[in-house]
């Protein structure tokens, strides 16, 4: 029998040419296999699936090569949920696109979306990150959280320096150093915490060493 043609027998893998002479600088996934990329100029790229319009593209199809996402100024930090993305500028707004029946896009609204919307309250937010069905963001040393059903950001509470976040819980370290949590009390809350953590309900993290 004949050996089996080497040329024929690799995949074709189709890349753009801008995409690819782009360095990149954060990455993030949704729970519905899309991913999203921000290069060194601040531009986003997403590939993957696309059943809610968290490509940030007109056409609900999945793509296998990135497209970019037209987002107004300059994203430096980009976060991915459920099937949402949010994308943060250094001009300050915050940007969310993609699935929103929990209000997860924050613009005041609970209809998916492909084009990325403002969040509303016109937040700077110096860090963000994403829950399964929500987004909390800091300012200064305030802690706001939009999805879950709250459509527009809400504040949960002050004295707040870093921010984290899981599929279900956030922790946020305070002014003292001491890292807190709140979440999902049906699941363990991990580095420590033996028990669940009520939503609301905020504890010091045991065993965290400050600044971690």
């Amino acid at each position: 029998s004949s050996a089996p043609n080497s040329a024929t027998a690799e995949p074709v893998v189709s890349v753009d040419p801008e995409f690819a002479s782009r360095d990149f600088v954060d990455l993030a996934f949704t729970w519905n296999a899309t991913g999203c990329a921000v290069d060194t100029l601040g531009d986003v790229w997403c590939w993957g699936n696309n059943t809610a319009g968290e490509l940030g593209v007109a056409a609900l199809t999945p793509r296998a090569t990135a497209a970019r996402v037209d987002i107004p100024g300059t994203v430096v930090e980009v976060v991915g949920g459920l099937a949402h993305f949010c994308a943060r500028t250094s001009e300050g707004p915050t940007y969310c696109w993609g699935y929103n029946a929990n209000g997860q896009l924050g613009n005041d609204s609970t209809m998916s979306n492909h084009v990325p919307q403002e969040v509303a309250g016109g937040h700077a937010f110096s860090s963000i990150r994403s829950l399964y069905t929500a987004v909390v963001g800091l300012t200064d040393s305030t802690i706001w959280s939009w999805g879950n059903g709250a459509i527009t950001p809400t504040e949960v509470l002050t004295g707040a320096t870093r921010i984290r976040a899981g599929i279900d819980f956030v922790y946020w370290q305070d002014l003292g150093g001491v890292w807190r949590a709140w979440g999902n009390g049906t699941r363990p809350v991990i580095l420590g915490v033996s028990r669940g953590v009520a939503p609301g309900e905020r504890l010091e993290m045991i065993g965290l060493p400050t600044g971690t």
